[in-house]
C-alpha cells in the first residue's frame, strides 16, 4: 500500500475506495439507463439471443426428424 493510499484511507475511512467504486458504478448505471445507443445495443443483443434460441430449437427438431427418416430408410 502506498503512503498516499494510507493517508487517504486514514482521512476518509478504510472503505473509501469501495465506496467510490460503488458510487461510480451507480452514476454509470444512471447515465446508461438514458443512453439511447446503449439501450439499442442491449435490444440488439436480446434479439440475437432470441434468434439463437430459436435456431437451436429448430436445429434439434430437424435433427430428430432426419434421424427418424434415416431410421425408416434402414
Amino acid at each position: 500500500m502506498s503512503s498516499h493510499e494510507k493517508a487517504i484511507r486514514n482521512a476518509y475511512g478504510e472503505d473509501i475506495f469501495e465506496r467510490l467504486k460503488r458510487e461510480m458504478l451507480n452514476r454509470a448505471k444512471t447515465i446508461l439507463r438514458f443512453d439511447r445507443q446503449f439501450i439499442n445495443e442491449i435490444k440488439a443483443e436480446i434479439r440475437d439471443d432470441g434468434e439463437d434460441e430459436i435456431k437451436e430449437e429448430l436445429r434439434i427438431e430437424i435433427r430428430k426428424e432426419l434421424e427418424v427418416e434415416i431410421m425408416a430408410e434402414i
